[in-house]
């Protein structure tokens, strides 16, 4: 591993142990090099400015940001549902895992797909559950 000067205390603190999970019969999909070499074909096959919308919708579930979903899907209403290459998160699930109720809820309105899994095989309402958001949970559940 090689550190970038100036987050080399960060670069050891995100070492990954999957012994654990191996232990329980987990194995990734794919190998590391493998998969990011995927994400970045994914990202060229994507036109520049569908890149640059995907990017904003998937920054924006994540923080919170209703404006900037409201003013990006409009304009690009086949992301709704599209999941993220590495991930495999959808808006809704990032929503519903960061607990951001106004987001989850207009995710909805929209129709988003409730039933898509993440790369853990979690639904939006599992992340939900299992992060504590309450109301979020309630909102999707009512939803399916």
């Amino acid at each position: 591993m090689e550190s970038v000067e100036d987050r080399n205390i960060n670069d050891k603190r995100y070492a990954i142990n999957d012994a654990k999970l191996r232990a329980l019969g987990w194995a990734p999909e794919r190998q590391w090099a493998e998969g990011i070499k995927e994400t970045i074909e994914w990202y060229k096959n994507l036109p520049e400015e569908q890149q640059e919308a995907f990017g904003k919708l998937q920054r924006a579930s994540q923080r919170g940001e209703l404006e900037v979903l409201k003013s990006v899907l409009p304009v690009h209403p086949h992301l709704l549902n599209v999941r993220h290459p590495e991930n495999k998160q959808t808006l809704v699930l990032n929503a519903a895992w960061k607990g951001h109720l106004n987001i989850v809820q207009h995710l909805v309105s929209l129709k988003a797909d409730l039933e898509i899994p993440d790369q853990y095989g979690q639904s939006p309402a599992f992340v939900a559950a299992d992060e504590g958001h309450v109301e979020c949970l309630t909102v999707l559940l009512a939803a399916v």
